[in-house]
């Protein structure tokens, strides 16, 4: 794939997180990490991280670049939820 079709190279995985996530995959666990610390063993850390997320990207419509990253995000922490189901 070339950049005519969207796809740019990069130099490092920091530099793919910051272009999808705008932030790094570190970031993000900490997030999980810091919600299961405060959240009851009941409720997913997980779900709550993604839910809030995909309400940043709603308020964020109207910055294209933004939201993208906030529904990266949200797409990441579900994935990572998916693979805890599975262990």
């Amino acid at each position: 794939m070339t950049e005519e079709f969207g796809y740019v190279p990069f130099d490092s995985q920091d530099e793919r997180d910051e272009a999808m996530y705008g932030c790094l995959r570190t970031d993000l666990q900490g997030a999980i990490c810091m919600e299961e610390e405060m959240l009851p063993d009941y409720i997913n850390p997980y779900y709550t991280v993604a839910m809030s997320l995909l309400s940043d990207a709603q308020h964020n419509l109207d910055q294209h670049e933004t939201a993208r990253q906030y529904i990266n995000r949200a797409k990441y922490i579900m994935g990572r939820w998916n693979k805890r189901e599975e262990a």
